[in-house]
Order: structure tokens, then C-alpha cells, then sequence
């Protein structure tokens, strides 16, 4: 029933408990297809450690960024109709599986869900936003709007190591967008699909665990901050038609703008051309104060603010 995709490069100390938390699932119904992506490390002789024939791994020779051409890679060998995503350094709860299962066959219609997950550095855990913001151990759907509207209020409900979709509508959008970004590949994805299928189920039981204290973290070594994949296809979007939710498309691209001009920050490699893919009409107060970004005093305040306040997984 379900096809699950590890990409992974160098996460040889973490790849057992992923593989592990898929072997032990309460529902067995899975192929695993594991990608290694130019590992240089042991990752590939430890996912050969495993012993069972519902197991696959392939090897690329040259490693794409943020890991979206090895889940594209992976998808194009899969042979079930939902795909789930797993990254090497994260785990499942036992019984993520069953629960999925159980959601699709409740509601028949849906083809792209999310589940809640936790953040664990290695010694606190901390739960998602958006778990607060649902009834406990309940299914949702919401409509395009609404998943707009979460992300916007920084709950969003779709993180890629729960996220599920339909194998037919994942391949009908083309997958990541592998050689257009270095990263953020994943929240453009994430838009795309809930843009196509007009609905996201949200499954709020904690299904998967985010490891932030993992070695090789992508959102660890970027230095260089362009403009967000997400950013440009809203941008393209709003270029060719004038679609629903007009405003709330702008203010969704405008959050995820925010979030790279502050990474940039706390890096301390600010990007000003970021500023002109903002929109200031529906942000007016925001706007005003990312212009007092241009002084570098305003900037390393913020700086060591974030250092501090560390807003951001991994």
C-alpha cells in the first residue's frame, strides 16, 4: 500500500533507527526504497545491514541538493499507490502506518496528508505548532485556504517526514524541484500539491520525530540565502492569472521570504535583494521594518536576537 522513500547522504549513525522505526510498524503493508545519494561515508553498507526483501536501495553517483532528486529517484521506482517520505535522520512512531491507512480508506477523496510531529534536540522535545491548533487525535481536512492560513500563522501542517501523498498526484506536478533550488524544495512541494488537490488531511497524533541534533543537517551548512522556491512559483503564479486567495497567496510568500531574509541575517550573510520580493501591500508594517535592514546595526541587533531566540529547526 505504501511506498516509503529514505534519500540519505552521509547519516550513517542515524540510519538504523529510521529503518528500524519502519521494520517495527504495527501495519506492514511497505516497500522501503532507500536512495543514498554520494554518501562518503558508511551509510550505504549500513542500510545493507538490513535483511529484508521489501528493502531496496539504489546509489547515485552525484549527491543533488536537499536530497530532492533522490526522493524523485525514488518515487520513479515506486510501485504503490501513497508515497511517504522519510529523511535517514528522522524515525517514526510504530503505529504511523496503521493510522495512515486507516485515514485513506475513512476518506476516500483525500490525497495528500499530514500528521503532527515532535522536535527533539537530544535532550527536550517540543511538539509542533500546529498541534495546538486542532482537536487531539483527530482527523482534519482543510481546503487550500486553510492550509495557507496555518502556515501563515507558523503552524503549518505538513512536515516531509509525515507527510503522504497520492503516488498519481505527486507524479502529475513533476515531484521536488530538483536543479531549480539548493533548498526549500520542500515547502514548495508541499504548496504545489495542497494548490492542485484544493485539500490537506491533518492527522493531529504526533507520528514522527524530527532530529535536529543529526550529523550532515542541510539547514546547518547553507550559506548561500536566494530567493525561496516557494517565492518564485507564487510570484510565476500571480504573473499568468489571478487566481483565489489572491491575498492570501501573498502573505504565505511573504512568510517564507521573512524566514530567509532572517536566516540570512543569522548568518550574517544578508541578501538585500530579498526585500524586492515582498509584497508590502498586504505586510505594510513588516515592510517598514525590513527597510531598516540597509543599516548593519539594525542587522546585528536582529542577529543576536536569533541567536538567542535560535526561532528556526536545525
Amino acid at each position: 500500500m505504501f511506498s516509503i522513500i529514505i534519500p540519505c547522504h552521509n547519516k550513517a549513525p542515524h540510519i538504523s533507527r529510521s529503518i528500524n522505526s519502519v521494520i517495527n510498524q504495527t501495519f506492514q503493508d511497505w516497500e522501503l526504497i532507500f536512495v543514498d545519494d554520494a554518501s562518503t561515508d558508511s551509510s550505504i553498507a549500513e542500510a545493507r545491514k538490513f535483511n529484508d526483501t521489501r528493502i531496496q536501495i539504489f546509489h547515485r553517483e552525484i549527491p543533488g541538493p536537499g536530497g530532492y532528486a533522490a526522493r524523485n529517484f525514488g518515487v520513479k521506482k515506486a510501485r504503490s499507490p501513497w508515497i511517504c517520505f522519510l529523511d535517514a535522520d528522522d524515525e517514526w512512531k510504530l503505529d504511523y502506518l496503521e493510522n495512515l491507512k486507516n485515514h485513506i480508506e475513512n476518506y476516500r477523496t483525500i490525497e495528500f496528508i499530514g500528521s503532527a510531529w515532535e522536535v527533539s534536540n537530544g535532550n527536550q522535545i517540543q511538539v509542533c505548532s500546529a498541534s495546538s491548533q486542532f482537536a487531539s487525535n483527530e482527523f482534519h481536512i482543510l481546503k487550500f485556504s486553510g492550509f495557507l492560513e496555518k502556515s501563515i500563522s507558523n503552524s503549518p501542517i505538513v512536515w516531509t517526514s509525515t507527510a503522504s501523498v497520492k503516488r498519481e498526484l505527486f507524479e502529475k506536478l513533476e515531484g521536488f524541484p530538483e536543479g531549480i533550488c539548493k533548498s526549500g524544495g520542500d515547502i514548495d512541494t508541499w504548496f504545489r500539491l495542497a494548490k492542485e488537490a484544493n485539500e490537506v488531511g491533518f492527522w493531529n497524533k504526533i507520528s514522527g520525530t524530527y532530529h535536529i541534533d543529526s550529523v550532515n543537517m542541510v539547514t546547518r551548512t547553507i550559506r548561500s540565502f536566494e530567493i525561496p522556491c516557494v517565492v518564485n512559483t507564487i510570484h510565476d503564479l500571480l504573473k499568468t492569472s489571478q487566481p483565489e486567495n489572491v491575498r492570501l497567496l501573498k502573505r504565505y510568500s511573504n512568510k517564507y521570504l521573512l524566514a530567509q531574509i532572517a536566516k540570512s541575517i543569522k548568518a550574517k550573510n544578508y541578501n538585500p535583494d530579498l526585500l524586492r520580493y515582498f509584497f508590502a501591500e498586504v505586510d505594510k508594517k513588516k515592510y517598514a521594518i525590513l527597510k531598516l535592514f540597509k543599516f548593519r546595526i539594525i542587522r546585528n541587533l536582529y542577529q543576536q536576537y536569533l541567536e538567542k531566540k535560535n526561532p528556526f529547526y536545525g
